[in-house]
């Protein structure tokens, strides 16, 4: 199992297109493999980002920053039929929630694979 955790900073970088604007988007990701026989895994992973930094500058008349929710969940099975043939489904959930007041488009999907793999 992994974890991480990275905030993004302007200042860190060499080129800055717009002077104090923030990006400060904060990410979690987490995965999970586990193998219940030898030839059938389980993976699943989870991201999480956020940012909540939005400043609409009125008196230039530009709107700069984010402000939204997002997560991304990801689960699945591969079941290795043989050496060199697999089969495998997935299901994902994603969300987006933007702030209302910097921008429309929230959405919630589901997506569902199914894969066949042969190797020859």
């Amino acid at each position: 199992m992994a974890w991480s955790s990275r905030r993004v900073v302007p200042e860190a970088t060499a080129v800055r297109p717009w002077y104090g604007v923030h990006a400060d988007v904060d990410t979690w990701l987490l995965s999970a493999d586990y193998s219940p026989k030898p030839n059938v895994t389980w993976t699943s992973t989870l991201q999480l980002s956020g940012a909540d930094n939005f400043n609409d500058y009125a008196n230039t008349g530009m709107p700069y920053g984010a402000a939204f929710q997002r997560a991304d969940v990801t689960t699945g099975v591969t079941w290795a039929l043989t050496n060199n043939t697999s089969v495998g489904a997935k299901y994902a959930l994603f969300t987006y929630n933007p702030n209302e007041n910097v921008e429309s488009g929230d959405y919630t999907a589901h997506v569902i694979w199914f894969d066949l793999s042969l190797k020859f």
